[in-house]
């Protein structure tokens, strides 16, 4: 009688399935489309620290007002100013590990292991890792006893109304971002406001005037911490705005042809990539953050930058591998006019 291959008893019990390549598998267990937060920590967007249990940086606040319009033969008056301020940004911990007893290690050897189930526990540590860090990244601490660093949303706060510097004091640092307040600093403040639609003549026109008015050129040379250019900015946002700004740069767009995606979902302001952020998704204001990656970036202490520990014993279990993995890492910025900004609705 006609029967399929499942159904015969004897075939299935003395023949394997095709398994496919060896130690290959479908991920399933992110939720995330994207990382472009971790994208970001692990494409340069980082500086060593050879050491230092913090890490701090130096502010010019103000000039000396020494400057006047003179006379021959005036009275000069110099003068010493105190125009310096510091700020300072504490060291965040981060880890993940697996454990692997020796006795499933020697059952999943060849010829019976499908995937190694060493390599299976690695790739499922260090995507928790990344996990909690792109969370982190998009996230701003409540407190300043929380365990994660600052993230975006920690160093650009929202205001409402007309866009303009009035990005204040993160939520629960009473000192302010990095220790600085901006009742002591105002040119501490970020650039922020609100947008009402997705359109050309409210959320473009205004990220142009974001990016226009938040670059600084000093008159006089300074030996500043990053450059006041574009030469490494980035645009972040959520799906429904990345997506109605791509609608208007396709629709400004005479030669994309018969694709209908053409733009493939890239597409750029100022030549500035636009970038969608799938933890941004949870966020109903519909933010778009411009990001100066020379004034706003990852810093993490020499040597532990995703830094691995030998395989060792575990010890509660004197036939279990374990192995560790370690990162000891800040976000930080140096000038929150102009190291980024955010918009929303």
């Amino acid at each position: 009688m006609p029967i399929l291959p499942a159904d015969a008893t004897d075939l299935t019990t003395i023949t394997l399935a095709e398994l496919g390549k060896k130690d290959t598998f479908t991920q399933l267990a992110t939720e995330r489309q994207k990382y472009p937060g971790v994208t970001s920590l692990l494409q340069q967007k980082r500086t060593k620290v050879q050491a230092g249990w913090r890490v701090e940086f130096r502010a010019m606040t103000g000039t000396s007002s020494q400057a006047r319009r003179r006379r021959v033969l005036d009275v000069d008056s110099p003068n010493y100013h105190e125009v310096m301020t510091s700020g300072q940004v504490d060291w965040r911990l981060y880890g993940t590990d697996y454990a692997v007893p020796q006795e499933f290690i020697d059952m999943n050897a060849d010829p019976a292991g499908i995937v190694d189930i060493v390599l299976e526990q690695k790739i499922a540590g260090d995507t928790a890792l990344m996990d909690l860090l792109e969370e982190d990244i998009w996230t701003a601490p409540a407190a300043t006893t929380d365990l994660s660093f600052g993230g975006i949303p920690f160093w650009f706060q929202k205001a409402s109304g007309t866009p303009s510097f009035q990005g204040g004091d993160p939520s629960g640092f009473t000192s302010g971002a990095a220790g600085i307040a901006v009742a002591d600093v105002d040119n501490w403040k970020n650039w922020t406001g609100q947008y009402t639609d997705v359109s050309r003549s409210d959320l473009v026109k205004k990220i142009k005037e974001a990016l226009d008015k938040t670059m600084f050129q000093p008159p006089v040379p300074t030996p500043e911490y990053g450059a006041s250019n574009l030469s490494d900015y980035g645009l972040y946002t959520n799906y429904g705005p990345f997506d109605g700004l791509r609608t208007i740069a396709e629709n400004q767009n005479d030669r994309l042809g018969t694709d209908l995606d053409s733009m493939n979902g890239v597409y750029r302001m100022r030549n500035i990539p636009v970038t969608w952020v799938p933890k941004l998704d949870d966020d109903t204001a519909n933010p778009v953050y411009g990001i100066n990656w020379t004034k706003t970036a990852f810093r993490f202490l020499r040597n532990w930058f995703f830094k691995k520990s030998p395989v060792m014993m575990a010890p509660w279990s004197h036939t279990t591998d374990v192995q560790y993995t370690d990162l000891i890492v800040t976000l930080i910025c140096y000038d929150r006019r102009q190291g980024g900004w955010v918009l929303y609705v």
